[in-house]
């Protein structure tokens, strides 16, 4: 094992192979490491901390971030999908029900297909050398859904998928998929819920060049929809 770690990093350096490895997680500067309170669980609070969050100009490297030595071009085929609250929460408790079967290994149960919005994407090799590629999609919920508290994520990953050694000049087509938590917010008094309106889509990898990034948009109709609420307490 140590000496293919060797090979590896040494085929990286010399160029024989591309990196495509991302970030787990946002590297921040000093200056938002003095500000906040290290106990401070407001993702919110003093510029917010997190990809979803973050206002401030305290991000050195973003969620997502990564270098290839090669270039990738993303093109939606998919430009825009619709869905609803309603059937959002139906799926969303069709998927809750088959999780709890299959962790108490009820081979009873009927499997869950899901059916949510989704974006097919052409993902094609632009540079002149073979790479791997993590292709990643993010949606933000727009003003009118956000609200007057606007505690909507700024940002939120809902999927992706990793394309393994993606020759020179190759396509190949990626379908990312939506679930029901990501739309779902939850306020102050702890109820969770669906909100309708406008979503817009990005889809790429994060730190890409301008004009390598595919967008579409989502509509979700209906009334505001709850997943789930706080009960009401009791009096003593």
């Amino acid at each position: 094992m140590c000496g293919s770690a060797g090979e590896a990093i040494a085929d990286i350096i010399l160029g024989v192979a591309s990196p495509s490895g991302r970030l787990a997680a946002s590297w921040y500067t000093n200056a938002l490491i003095s500000r906040r309170d290290i106990a401070n669980m407001d993702l919110r609070s003093d510029g917010g901390i997190t990809y979803q969050y973050t206002t401030a100009d305290d991000i050195i490297y973003p969620f997502g971030f990564g270098l290839s030595y090669s270039s990738f071009a993303f093109e939606t085929i998919t430009k825009a999908a619709t869905t609803s609250t309603t059937h959002m929460q139906a799926q969303h408790a069709a998927g809750a029900k088959a999780t709890a079967a299959a962790a108490h290994y009820d081979t009873t149960t009927v499997g869950f297909t899901p059916d949510l919005p989704s974006y097919l994407i052409n993902v094609t090799n632009t540079g002149t050398l073979a790479s791997s590629v993590s292709v990643l999609g993010f949606v933000t919920a727009t003003a009118a859904v956000r609200g007057a508290e606007m505690d909507a994520p700024l940002k939120e990953l809902f999927d992706f998928e990793r394309l393994v050694d993606v020759a020179p000049g190759e396509s190949r087509m990626v379908q990312l998929s939506i679930p029901p938590a990501v739309l779902s917010l939850t306020d102050a008094q702890g109820v969770e819920s669906i909100r309708s309106g406008g979503y817009e889509i990005e889809i790429g990898v994060e730190g890409a060049a301008e004009g390598s990034v595919a967008r579409a948009s989502l509509e979700v109709a209906g009334d505001d929809t709850v997943l789930f609420s706080l009960p009401a307490p009791t009096s003593p």
